[in-house]
């Protein structure tokens, strides 16, 4: 819908996200979408900063977010977050998302290539972009869907989204129902499902529409991510991403609702610490590797999933501890 370029505020001496429309359909939308962009103002959400039209060309400037889209996050560093780390995502996004939908704004196009982290892979920056395309995508995802029904062809758009679309949203792509901000919340729960298990939770290309609409709830993340240290964290987030999914909107939280079922969870949010293996103590069951905090020890038992090996980056916890800092809930990256 949009081609996104790095700008130079020349005024104010800022760096910025400039935005053009890609298309004349797009541009019809483009203000309107960059005044419900302006309306959502909060430190999980990219700000606003500017509309302006150049001869015939509309230009939508934001916040430029140095980071990572949490798409591509997974698709070069993880395969799947701690329950801690997942729970903290979720938290912030649904912070974000909530105070979108008090601005009467719904986002309609939530997916982690909508969300920018930090790029250091410490998740100490999370925010959602792209509210002021929402609608955009929307009617996107309509053409998509009518031209799959006439040719049995999907777009890259339509494929990207549809794990984490709701079945009202499916079905407002076919029937015209109309949208509610708890479109939303279950997408939220879609993504968190994703960052817990690596896996989308009713499949990741067209096939998701038939278990995202029957309404049974998505298979449980395997043990070894459900047990160990963070099992209530584990078992909480699970209770509210199950909550999120429910098939009927009326019986999912509200955005408000889930920041307080994430709020009452005692999840880990100190930022996470990429390192490289190094080595291992020969007499007992802990590696080493180093790290920007210099050498981090890493107790075998502290590895969540994968078999610790020389050379391998991981990400974890680091905690104060003698003689090194003691890495926690430890990831193996890609």
């Amino acid at each position: 819908m949009q081609t996104v370029r790095r700008a130079l505020d020349r005024r104010l001496n800022r760096e910025v996200a400039l935005k053009t429309p890609l298309t004349t359909s797009a541009a019809k939308r483009f203000e309107s979408s960059a005044q419900l962009s302006a309306r959502v103002r909060h430190a999980n959400v990219a700000s606003a900063l500017d509309y302006f039209i150049d001869g015939t060309t509309a230009y939508f400037a934001e916040e430029l977010i140095e980071g990572i889209d949490l798409q591509k996050c997974f698709d070069h560093h993880f395969t799947q977050l701690c329950p801690d780390t997942t729970a903290k995502v979720l938290h912030n996004l649904a912070r974000g998302v909530a105070a979108s939908h008090r601005a009467g704004v719904i986002h309609r196009d939530l997916k982690p290539s909508n969300i920018m982290v930090s790029r250091d892979l410490s998740f100490s920056m999370i925010k959602v972009t792209d509210f002021g395309i929402a609608k955009l995508a929307e009617l996107q995802l309509e053409a998509d869907f009518k031209e799959m029904h006439n040719n049995s062809a999907t777009s890259s758009t339509l494929v990207g989204a549809l794990p984490f679309m709701a079945p009202e949203a499916v079905a407002k792509a076919t029937a015209k129902v109309p949208p509610g901000p708890k479109m939303d919340v279950w997408a939220l729960g879609a993504i968190a499902y994703y960052l817990l298990t690596g896996k989308h939770p009713f499949g990741g290309d067209i096939t998701a529409v038939v278990g995202i609409l029957a309404g049974a709830p998505p298979a449980a993340p395997a043990p070894q991510i459900m047990g160990g240290a963070a099992h209530k964290v584990a078992a909480d987030l699970w209770a509210a991403i199950l909550s999120c999914l429910k098939n009927n909107p009326a019986e999912r939280p509200t955005a408000d609702q889930l920041v307080s079922l994430c709020s009452a969870m005692r999840y880990l949010d100190e930022p996470r610490v990429t390192v490289t293996i190094t080595g291992k103590d020969p007499k007992t069951p802990v590696w080493f590797g180093d790290s920007e905090l210099g050498s981090v020890a890493l107790p075998h038992g502290e590895f969540i999933l994968g078999t610790p090996a020389v050379g391998r980056r991981v990400s974890c916890f680091a905690f104060d501890g003698s003689p090194k800092p003691r890495g926690v809930a430890v990831m193996q990256l890609r």
